[in-house]
């Protein structure tokens, strides 16, 4: 659920459709990387409980002025798991595709943004979430079977990559 939810944020610029039956590797990087986002954000949560701006304030979410259920109420701002995602996804992939980086990073700094402006998230949220982003991509670096996967990865990306030239 949360690859696949951030992953549509990044196929158009990535250069490759991002699907496990397009590219499995890529897939299988990302959904076993959302594990440990997951565990990164959640203890922080729990840690800290910051009110999330629309509750602090007692206002609508966006959501719920579009006539939806917003599940995130009552649930705590600080950090961003949206923006967690969003960054150490934009990270990995640049990796996979350094000719997209920049592209990649925009699209996640605007995610972020809308986090903001929507009002789940405080500035400092999405700040801390990016800053969490990047030392999550270098402790991951640590790990041999990251590294195997993110080789399958890359790989994988350059078969694609010429196909569709």
């Amino acid at each position: 659920k949360d690859f696949d939810d951030i992953g549509d944020c990044f196929d158009s610029v990535f250069g490759v459709d991002i699907n496990v039956d397009n590219t499995p590797e890529i897939c299988k990087l990302l959904k076993r990387t959302m594990v440990s986002i997951r565990v990164s954000f959640s203890k922080a949560k729990d840690e800290y409980k910051r009110v999330r701006p629309y509750d602090e304030f007692n206002e609508p979410s966006l959501i719920e002025e579009r006539g939806e259920l917003d599940i995130y109420r009552g649930s705590y701002s600080y950090p961003s798991g949206h923006t967690l995602r969003a960054f150490t996804t934009a990270y990995l992939l640049s990796e996979i595709n350094p000719e997209a980086a920049s592209e990649l990073v925009r699209r996640a700094r605007i995610y972020a943004e809308n986090r903001v402006i929507c009002g789940h998230h405080y500035k400092s949220d999405t700040d801390a979430s990016i800053m969490i982003a990047g030392a999550l991509v270098a402790v991951l670096h640590t790990s041999d079977e990251f590294i195997k996967q993110m080789e399958k990865a890359k790989e994988e990306y350059k078969e694609k990559a010429s196909l569709s030239k």
